[in-house]
Formats: C-alpha cells, structure tokens, sequence
C-alpha cells in the first residue's frame, strides 16, 4: 500500500534538477521507476499468519500461493479468504508494497463489504526472488491473473495501485476483467516526468528514455475496455498529478466508470480515507447484482 517518496522515485532526476548549471541530457531507465527491496531495503514488518488475521478479520484465513515461472523463479503471494460468496480482489501495489502488509491493511479497509483478497509480490519484492523488469512484470501480471481467474468462483475484480496501475492496465488490455479499480496511476512515464520537472528547469533539460520504459502507456492500455471501473485519483498527488489519472478515466470508453477525486488525497494511503472505502465496496456490491 506504500510507496517511495517523491524524491525517490525518481532519486536520479530529482538530484541531477538540484544541480543545474547548463543544458543537460538526463536518460530515465527503468531502475527509476521500479524500487525492489534491494534498491530501498524495505522489508516487511510482520507475516500474516492465520493467528495475527484473527486479530483483525475472525473467521478469516491466509494461506500462501505460489506459480511457477521456471525451474528458479516462483512468485510468491497470499490468498485471503473471508467469504466463499462474496467478490474476489486482486491486489497489485506500488513501490515497497509487500503483499503480508497490503494484504493486513486492505482488510481492514473493508471490512464494511469484506471481499476476499490475492495478492502477489513482484519479482524482488517481499516473498519473491529475482530482478524485475517492466516487461516481466507484465509477464507476470498476466500470469497471476490466469492463475488466480481459473481458481476463483465469481466475480474477480482488479486493483492497482500506482505500479500496480500499470499493471492491471496490461491485463485491461490483453485479458477479459470483469472490473477494475485503478488507484493513483497515471499514463506514460514521459508524461510522468513532465509533471515532475520544474518549470524553470524545463529549458535546460532533455529527457531520453530507455525504450523498455515506452512500455508503459495506460491511456493506451485502458482504451478498448467496456467493463465498469472506478479511478480514484488524489487532488494533491505529488508523484503523478492528478491531471494524468484524470487522462486514463477519460480514456476508458465504457460508460460503467466512476471517477473518485480525493480532496487534499495524496499519492498513497487513500485506502485510508472513509469516501475512497465507501466508493470502494459500493463498486465492490455492485458486482453482486
């Protein structure tokens, strides 16, 4: 539910903007975007057993999931399950999301319409081993919604947050959803930059990009789905502004969407909020009827 500050984020950029004496070419690489546990050392504080989840959710179980990616890659994750009747959630986070933490929060965030979760660590994060990637991450992404979808009786719904925006838009774009949340994201990474460059830098600056980076484009991604959404977007987002959300919800051609503008909401910890958990089970309930 975390993620880096907005300095972080873009540690590389933000630093190299401090220091402006001339023009200057600045190259955004993915290592700019996506912060694993060895780049922040972010650990998890605690592991969601069964014992800590009867604490916040009775009658709640955990158990732990995994898919295997090849012979020395598993993505590892946590299924919680509150109700056999009611919606499934996949969950994915931003930058320093674990899923035993997210997971923890999201319960009790909702406990008003207790949907069931899933939610999976990326690749360098939290459970799971390896080096991400933009592009194995979309792998991935689309690999656990396979998983998770064939596994699921009823409705399973999306939630991403920041990272996790991007890539439940690939799974948007390339899988049939039966709903989607999309929380603090925005649409291309360039965009992203541009937002976050200084107005009185902007003459002496170029920007470049690695070309994987050009992956990402939710504007783009969002744009063929007819299911219901909700984009829930902070007026005070410091990291992707709101003006870029507000450019994936006008993308998004269904007419079953709902926009959420935080007021004063920031880039994380909107969950937090009573108007963003009350939007949030009205769209989880809906999928009832």
């Amino acid at each position: 539910m975390r993620i880096t500050s907005k300095a972080a984020f873009f540690a590389t950029i933000a630093a190299s903007l401090t220091t402006l004496t001339g023009c200057m070419h600045i190259q955004v690489a993915e290592k700019d975007f996506i912060r694993p546990d060895r780049v922040t050392g972010y650990q998890a504080k605690e592991v969601l057993s069964n014992e800590l989840l009867q604490t916040i959710k009775p009658g709640a179980q955990v158990q732990e999931k995994s898919i295997v990616v090849d012979e020395t890659l598993k993505l590892n994750g946590l299924s919680l399950q509150v109700d056999a009747g009611r919606p499934t959630v996949l969950y994915f986070g931003g930058n320093l999301s674990h899923a035993d933490e997210s997971l923890k929060s999201l319960v009790r965030q909702t406990s008003a319409c207790a949907p069931n979760f899933v939610s999976f660590d990326y690749r360098g994060y939290g459970r799971t081993k390896g080096e991400p990637s933009i592009k194995s991450l979309q792998e991935d992404a689309l690999r656990i919604y396979d998983e998770v979808r064939k596994n699921t009786q009823g409705k399973l719904f999306l939630h991403g947050q920041s990272l996790g925006s991007f890539m439940t838009g690939h799974i948007m774009q390339n899988r049939s959803v039966d709903g989607v949340i999309l929380e603090a994201t925005a649409t291309t990474l360039p965009e992203v930059v541009s937002f976050k460059t200084p107005w009185y830098a902007v003459p002496f600056v170029r920007f470049s990009y690695e070309p994987t980076t050009l992956l990402i484009n939710n504007a783009q991604a969002v744009s063929q789905y007819q299911q219901k959404s909700l984009v829930i977007i902070g007026e005070n987002d410091d990291l992707f502004g709101a003006e870029l959300g507000k450019k994936v919800f006008d993308a998004i051609p269904s007419s079953n969407k709902q926009l959420l503008l935080v007021k004063n909401g920031p880039h994380s910890g909107m969950m937090n909020k009573a108007e963003v958990q009350q939007a949030f089970c009205s769209f989880i309930n809906s999928g009832l009827n």
